[in-house]
This record gives structure tokens, C-alpha cells and sequence, in this order.
């Protein structure tokens, strides 16, 4: 059984216990509803908002708690396909998480439930398919593979392998890659006191990116595409964002540089979006700015606390410090590519691994722990002051 199904089973059956033995529950908006019948194979109550009789497939509850576990977050019309009553199915799973979720209010007026726990992209292993199987096999199942390193590949090899382990992937345009480039080349021209070529650096074409796009849109494999960011050049990434939309018909999770206003974080926030991303954080923190980086932080998620925010790039500590919905990282292969050899603790604490641990011993304790956060949920959570309405 796949494990968002069975945590969904455990879940549903502890919402059953619970129900007969308080025989009531509220919903969102604070209306209570009574429990009439909890059957093998349904689940009926009566509504104080209407005083009708409702009933619900316990199949299709226990498939809308796998769908809330898989996508982690929900709003009500999303729900439709699981019942007709989708505004008393979000009550039910309001219920259902209340303990490891937080309700927002977005700027559209709908209303989100979101997990409070933080997902783990593992990024980097584009080109070592061995890596994605050393991932599935110590518990990991989501991972952010770069437009800019798969494009190229022949066969579809990355769509195989995700495939082949049963993962779910974000795209992302691989802008970082091409400013690693850039900075590269910047170095090596100024050392050489050579000048400085556009032709030297592989650029990512939007329309490329579009068409790829386009391409996969509807694959069930792939969770999302980032927006192609500028890193550095809020306003190019701006205007990528905009012509992506336009040339994909589809939902392109934008990425709010942190070089960019506030003002412009907060103009993404009002598309209601079901994510956004923060991006620039890491050459900031490689260049020992952790301090502004928090500060940034702390604006950002009082600017973002109706809308889950994805952390481009962030492993540390920041994680412990701020409700990350999900973020992504190279970390977990660090000890292998630059020989640091440094390990996770249970507490997220990164130390020095002992040196009887072999560096295959220290990748699989990464893994573990970063594939963890997902079932962590004693994490720091935003204040959301929601008033409920009748």
C-alpha cells in the first residue's frame, strides 16, 4: 500500500473513533455538524447550517485525505472530485488535520488547508540515476530536476527513472545553474583580463522552456514548473513569469527573487497562488549574509502567511526557524561533492560525521532525515487570525 494510503486510512479511522465517541465536529467557518450513521461504508451527518442530511463515501473521504497528504495543500474546489458536497468534505478534513494543519484565508477570499510540516525536494542528481534510486530506497519520493541538465537528455531517461522509483518531480529552469555559469566565467575572464562573451554562457531560451512545458503540463508525474528567474534581475524575472502564462495556459509557480521590492511579493500574493517561491537566498548565505537572510525571511512570510512558500536552495537551520511548506537542496549530496562530509542529526543539527561512517552510510542518514521533515510537524507554524464567519 502506498504510504499516503495508509496514513490516510490511519487517519479516517481515528476521525471515525473520535466521532462516535463526540458524535460532532465544526467546520471551518465554525458551524457544528452532527454525526447520524458512521457505516463500513459511509459517513452521514446532519449540517447546522442547513439542518440537511449529508453523507459521504468513506472511499472517497479516505481518497481525499490521500490527496491532502499528497499535495499537502487544498482549497475547497479542488475537492469537488471527491464529492458533491465539497464545501462539508473541507469541513471534515478540517477536522480530519486539525492537529497538523493551519487554515488560510487567500486573497481571492477562498479559503486553504495546508499541512504544517515541510516537504524535502532532493535536487542535484539529474545526471546520477543511481542517486534516485539510493533516494526511493531510504524513504525519499519527491525531487526537483532542472529543465537547464534534462533537456538534452535522450529517451526521456530522467521521465523513465521517475517512472522506474515511483517519484513526483518539480521542473525548475535551472536559472541557478546558468548564474553558477556566469560567475564562472566572469572569474575566468577577469583573471585571463580577457573580455566578456553573451556566446559563452548557454542561456535558456523561454520558448524553449515553454514548449517543454507544454510537452508535460499534464504528466502526473511532474508537480509543478518554476518559473525561468533572473537570478539577480527581479524585473527579467518578472516579465519571464508573465510571458510563460501566457505561453503555457498553465500554472507556473512563480519565484519571488529576494533582490526584488516587497511591494512585488505582495502583488504575487494577491494571484492567490497555490505556491510561491523564494529565490537568491543561497548566494547570499554562501556569502556569509545569513542574518540579512532571516531578517528578508521574517518580511517575507508576514507578507506570505496566507500563501505556502517554497524555499529555492534552503537546507539549514532557516527550516526550524520558518514554516517552509517545502524546499530543495543539494545538501543531502554535499559530503560526496566537495568531501565536507557533513551529517543531519535527528534535531536538524549538521555536524562533522565520525570517521567509521563511510560516505554512502552518511548520504542514506541525509536522505533519511531531509525525507523526514515531511512527518515532522513540530515545526514553527504562522499565527493566522482567522475570524469565523456564519
Amino acid at each position: 500500500m502506498d504510504k499516503f494510503q495508509f496514513k490516510a486510512r490511519t487517519l479516517e479511522r481515528k476521525f471515525q473513533r473520535k466521532m462516535k465517541k463526540y458524535n460532532q465536529f465544526y467546520t471551518v467557518t465554525g458551524k457544528k455538524n452532527t454525526v447520524v450513521e458512521y457505516t463500513k461504508d459511509t459517513f452521514s451527518f446532519i449540517t447546522e447550517r442547513n439542518g440537511g442530511l449529508l453523507e459521504i463515501s468513506r472511499k472517497n473521504l479516505r481518497k481525499a485525505i490521500t490527496f491532502v497528504f499528497f499535495k499537502r495543500t487544498t482549497t475547497r474546489k479542488e475537492l469537488e472530485k471527491f464529492s458533491k458536497y465539497s464545501s462539508a468534505i473541507l469541513g471534515v478534513l478540517f477536522e480530519v488535520f486539525s492537529e497538523i494543519s493551519r487554515v488560510q484565508r487567500m486573497e481571492n477570499g477562498l479559503l486553504r488547508l495546508t499541512l504544517t510540516s515541510t516537504r524535502f525536494y532532493f535536487s542535484g542528481l539529474c545526471r546520477s540515476p543511481g542517486d534516485m534510486e539510493l533516494i526511493a530506497n531510504e524513504g525519499g519520493k519527491f525531487v526537483l530536476l532542472s529543465y537547464y541538465n534534462i533537456r538534452h537528455q535522450k529517451n526521456e531517461q530522467w521521465l523513465h527513472y521517475l517512472k522506474k522509483y515511483n517519484m513526483r518531480a518539480i521542473i525548475d529552469s535551472g536559472a541557478f545553474s546558468v548564474f553558477e555559469v556566469l560567475e564562472k566565467k566572469k572569474k575566468e575572464k577577469v583573471q585571463q583580463m580577457e573580455l566578456f562573451s553573451d556566446e559563452d554562457i548557454p542561456y535558456i531560451s523561454i520558448e524553449a522552456y515553454a514548449n517543454f512545458i507544454n510537452r508535460y503540463k499534464d504528466c502526473p508525474l511532474i508537480m509543478g514548473f518554476l518559473n525561468l528567474d533572473v537570478i539577480g534581475d527581479p524585473i527579467g524575472t518578472k516579465e519571464n513569469y508573465k510571458k510563460l502564462k501566457l505561453l503555457t495556459n498553465t500554472d507556473i509557480i512563480p519565484v519571488w527573487q529576494v533582490s526584488d521590492t516587497f511591494e512585488e511579493l505582495q502583488k504575487l500574493t494577491e494571484e492567490s497562488p497555490s505556491l510561491i517561491g523564494i529565490g537568491g537566498c543561497v548566494p547570499m548565505l554562501l556569502s556569509n549574509q545569513k542574518e540579512k537572510v532571516r531578517d528578508i525571511l521574517e518580511k517575507v512570510f508576514q507578507i506570505c502567511k496566507n500563501i505556502p512558500v517554497h524555499g529555492l536552495g534552503i537546507a539549514n537551520d532557516l527550516l526550524y526557524q520558518f514554516p517552509f511548506h517545502s524546499t530543495d537542496s543539494i545538501s543531502w549530496v554535499n559530503s560526496r561533492k566537495n568531501g565536507t562530509r557533513k551529517l543531519y542529526l535527528d534535531n536538524g543539527e549538521k555536524v562533522d560525521a565520525p570517521p567509521y561512517m563511510s560516505l554512502l552510510e552518511i548520504l542514506r542518514q541525509n536522505i533519511g532525515y531531509l525525507a523526514g521533515l515531511e512527518d515532522f510537524y513540530e515545526r514553527p507554524q504562522l499565527s493566522f487570525d482567522f475570524d469565523f464567519v456564519g
